[in-house]
């Protein structure tokens, strides 16, 4: 009996890849850990262990980086110029130090660098979709756990009761990574029975926990996501439509099963849908029909314009207030207020349009390259009206996009 030991090329391969799983996963799942197995900065924990194994050592000491493109040099070029706005910002004109965001800003720095310096076969991308796949289960998990014993729901009402409270446990981070779970699994649809099987489970189970949660945005980008993929790789056929027909009925029967067993959550649906289309119209006129977060939008998106009417030169025009000049919660527009057109083209071009222009591409036939896509669609939708402009998380699906695209041409060349 021979006892088999993977060799250490292997492991390397698979803990990059397993790496890269984590830092499309590891904001959900630090979250979790800390609300879990006590708050001890899992989400750092989780950004350092990548970090660790995701270059490739022996190149990266001797600053030899084989895998270069030119989004990743102008998406490097462009963290270099996120830091010297800061420390301008900080140091000349005397406003409060971002450190945190300083740190964020260097991990994306890092990670270009990790995947920078590994050479052709060091990273398996269908095995970071598998990890990220696994992770966003693990999470799913917890989600469940987080409703079901109504951790959630008690977070929930202690934040909302006006004394300040703040939850480790955040609805957004949690309808993010269950969008992630449905990316991955519309991935595995064509995986064999067994994945398919598990896939629509996780799709299915996404859904009704983002209904519950109460999130619009991520709901909206799953549904036309789902339509989106039968569209390219299935088309509406009699077949697709049964199909259609039958997993619609399951997610129906799930959720009329939960409004008589959840109380309230009939309202909750009925708020969801009225929200979607209210909250929109809050943020342009100013209403508060769907509570304060649209008006509070629309308050910082009129601050804002008021600020550069008032304020800008043809050189703020060009280059911006400063980093940070005021939270907008719109990455879009904080972009543009605090580097001017320069900032603003960057981040509209390389985060809107790079990933729309290969989604609508013939490239995102390719089941991979789609997910590299969809990985990119809640980013684009978000960066109107959720977040800033800077740190990992708003580079890291382009990233991922990008690394599909490098195989996919990769596994063609070799092919011919």
């Amino acid at each position: 009996m021979h006892l088999y030991l993977p060799s250490y090329t292997f492991f390397r391969r698979e803990s990059r890849s397993m790496a890269m799983g984590l830092i499309i996963v590891g904001a959900a799942l630090g979250m979790y850990l800390n609300f879990y197995f006590g708050n001890i900065g899992w989400n750092n924990i989780l950004m350092f262990v990548s970090l660790l194994f995701l270059p490739n050592w022996d190149n990266l000491s001797k600053f030899h980086l084989p895998f270069v493109n030119r989004t990743f040099k102008a998406i490097l070029i462009f963290q270099f110029i996120c830091i010297i706005y800061l420390l301008f910002t900080s140091m000349l004109l005397g406003h409060p130090s971002d450190w945190k965001t300083l740190i964020y800003i260097l991990f994306t720095i890092f990670m270009l660098l990790g995947i920078m310096s590994q050479a052709k076969h060091d990273m398996a991308i269908m095995r970071i979709v598998f990890y990220s796949w696994i992770f966003s289960w693990i999470c799913l998990v917890f989600c469940g756990i987080s409703l079901g014993t109504g951790a959630y729901f008690i977070e929930f009402a202690k934040m909302h009761d006006g004394t300040g409270y703040q939850s480790i446990l955040l609805d957004l981070t949690m309808a993010g990574n269950l969008y992630t779970l449905v990316v991955c699994s519309i991935f595995y649809l064509n995986h064999g029975k067994s994945k398919q099987t598990i896939a629509m489970i996780g799709i299915i189970l996404s859904l009704i926990f983002i209904i519950i949660l109460g999130k619009r945005t991520p709901l909206l980008v799953s549904i036309c996501l789902i339509i989106l993929y039968i569209l390219k790789f299935h088309g509406f056929t009699g077949k697709i439509k049964k199909s259609i027909v039958c997993y619609v009925g399951i997610l129906l029967i799930i959720l009329m099963i939960l409004v008589v067993k959840i109380q309230g959550l009939s309202e909750q649906i009925g708020l969801v849908w009225e929200h979607s289309i209210g909250g929109v119209l809050d943020m342009i006129n100013g209403t508060s029909t769907t509570g304060a977060a649209a008006v509070a939008r629309y308050k910082f998106r009129q601050w804002a314009y008021m600020y550069i009417e008032n304020n800008f030169t043809p050189f703020n025009y060009i280059f911006g207030a400063g980093f940070m000049t005021k939270w907008l919660d719109a990455p879009l527009l904080q972009a543009y207020l605090d580097m001017g057109i320069i900032g603003f083209c960057f981040y509209f071009y390389y985060v809107i349009v790079k990933p729309l222009r290969i989604t609508f591409s013939k490239l995102s036939k390719n089941s991979l390259v789609f997910w590299g896509c969809a990985l990119n669609f809640y980013n684009i939708l978000s960066a109107f009206n959720s977040g800033i402009p800077y740190g990992h998380v708003r580079w890291i699906p382009l990233i991922g996009l990008l690394l599909t695209i490098h195989y996919t041409r990769q596994r063609e060349l070799r092919q011919n």
